[in-house]
């Protein structure tokens, strides 16, 4: 799966969520930097705004996410 538009501070969190290893340009990539996760979705949540869940990860004890939402 391709996760767009994701902001650069969220890729090393991503990356060592699934194991996975950045590359900066497309001929780096090789099967060795692939990282792995049970299932990955995109939901919608208010509105417009979607969230990247990512469930089933091999390392769950070094990475957590709250999701934390409020009224103004």
């Amino acid at each position: 799966m391709v996760i767009k538009d994701i902001e650069r501070e969220e890729v090393d969190f991503i990356a060592k969520t699934i194991n996975a290893v950045p590359i900066p340009h497309i001929e780096q990539f090789t099967k060795d930097k692939l990282g792995n996760a049970n299932l990955v979705e995109e939901r919608k949540s208010d509105g417009d705004k979607k969230v990247i869940y990512v469930t089933g990860c091999p390392v769950q004890s070094k990475t957590v996410s709250i999701l934390v939402r409020g009224s103004n």
